[in-house]
C-alpha cells in the first residue's frame, strides 16, 4: 500500500507540472502514467512554445494563458527551451482586415508584437515568400517535452515528496461512501497490483481523461481530435505561423536538427488514434507553399499523429471540471480534480 496526499493520473506536461508544483509545497504526490513520460499529447505535438498569437482573436483566454505560461517555462526550465521567436505572416490572398483585429487582440493579453520589414525577414528566412504582405514577430519558441518532463520529475524527487510510477495503469478507484480514498493500479511491466491511498485524485490524463473520470463515477464529455505532423530531414530556419484564424498547415517551426510543419484537426472518438492520412499530408504541404514556395518539394523525414482533447463544459454532473486549451505551451494546464 502506497500512502500519499495526492494521486495524479497522467505523465504529460500537465501531470508532471502539477506533481512538481505540489512537491515543492510539501505535498506528498504519486504520479501514475500507463506508459512513459511525455508519450501522449505532450510528446506528439510540433514542439512549438506558443506565445498565444495563434489564439489571440478567437480565444483570448487561451492566448493569455499561453503568454503567461511561456514566460513561466522560460524561467523555470530554460534548458528545455530554444528562443526561436516566431513570425506571423500575411500571405497573398489572405484577409488584410484580420491584421488590425489580431494586433488589438495581442495587445489586450499583453502579448508583444513587432512589425518586421520584408527585407529583414528575407535575410533571416531566405526562402520566405517575397510577396508576403505583412510580417510580425512574437516571442514564440520551441520546447523539448522530454527535457521538460524529466526536469519536472527530478525537481519533484529532489523535494522528497514525489513518486513517479510509469507503466502503471489505473484499474479502479476505492471509495468510502461518495469519497474517493484510493486507487488500484496495475504495474504493466510485472502485472502486479498496486494500491494507492490518497486524499485527492487529479485527472491529468489528456485524451483518456473521460475514461478515467468514468471509473470514478465522474462522467463528462470529451472533445477529441487527432492531427498530422511532418518533419523535414534538415532544419529550416523558419518559425512561421499564418496571420489568420487557426487552420490546417499553418505552423512551421525549427525543432533541434529538423523542422516540423503541421497540423490538421480531425474529430475522433478514440483517444489512442494517431493515424495520418494521405490527404492530411497533401493539405499541410499545399498550405505551406503560400509561406515558403517550393517547400513541398523538400524531403520529408517522417510523419506522426498528434492527440488533442478538451472538456466540453466546465462542470458536468456536479463534479469540478477544467477546460484544457489545445496549445501545448503549458506545464500547468487545467485538469479535472476528483475530490476525495
Amino acid at each position: 500500500m502506497i500512502q500519499t496526499d495526492v494521486l495524479i493520473i497522467g505523465g504529460g506536461a500537465t501531470g508532471g507540472g502539477i506533481a512538481w508544483d505540489l512537491a515543492l509545497r510539501g505535498v506528498r504526490v504519486v504520479l501514475a502514467e500507463m506508459s512513459d513520460l511525455a508519450t501522449g499529447t505532450s510528446g506528439r505535438y510540433h514542439g512549438l512554445l506558443h506565445s498565444g498569437g495563434r489564439y489571440a482573436v478567437r480565444d483570448p483566454e487561451s492566448a493569455k494563458e499561453c503568454i503567461d505560461e511561456n514566460r513561466i517555462i522560460r524561467h523555470v526550465a530554460p534548458h528545455a527551451i530554444e528562443d526561436t521567436s516566431g513570425f506571423f505572416v500575411l500571405c497573398p490572398g489572405d484577409d488584410v482586415s484580420y491584421v488590425d483585429k489580431w494586433l488589438k487582440a495581442c495587445a489586450a493579453v499583453n502579448l508583444p508584437t513587432r512589425a518586421v520589414p520584408l527585407s529583414e525577414a528575407l535575410k533571416r528566412e531566405k526562402v520566405l515568400n517575397p510577396k508576403l504582405e505583412a510580417i510580425y514577430e512574437v516571442p514564440d519558441g520551441t520546447c523539448d517535452s522530454w527535457d521538460l518532463l524529466h526536469a519536472l520529475q527530478r525537481g519533484a524527487h529532489e523535494a522528497n515528496n514525489a513518486q513517479f510510477l510509469t507503466y502503471h495503469r489505473v484499474e479502479s478507484f476505492r471509495k468510502q461512501g461518495s469519497r474517493i480514498v484510493g486507487a488500484n493500479l496495475t504495474n504493466l511491466r510485472t502485472n502486479e497490483s498496486v494500491e494507492v491511498e490518497c486524499a485527492v485524485v487529479i485527472n491529468a490524463a489528456g485524451p483518456w481523461a473521460g475514461e478515467i473520470g468514468a471509473k470514478a463515477g465522474a462522467k463528462f464529455k470529451m472533445k477529441l481530435s487527432r492531427g498530422a505532423m511532418l518533419a523535414y530531414n534538415i532544419r529550416w530556419e523558419h518559425r512561421d505561423r499564418k496571420l489568420r484564424l487557426p487552420g490546417d498547415g499553418d505552423i512551421f517551426v525549427p525543432v533541434g536538427t529538423v523542422s516540423v510543419i503541421g497540423t490538421t484537426s480531425v474529430k475522433t472518438d478514440d483517444p489512442g488514434d494517431t493515424r495520418v492520412e494521405a490527404w492530411e499530408v497533401t493539405r499541410i504541404l499545399d498550405e505551406a507553399e503560400a509561406m515558403t514556395p517550393g517547400i513541398s518539394q523538400a524531403r520529408i523525414l517522417r510523419s506522426w499523429g498528434r492527440r488533442a482533447s478538451a472538456l466540453r463544459s466546465r462542470r458536468v454532473g456536479g463534479w469540478p471540471g477544467g477546460q484544457a486549451h489545445l496549445s501545448p505551451c503549458s506545464t500547468m494546464r487545467k485538469a479535472t480534480a476528483l475530490k476525495a
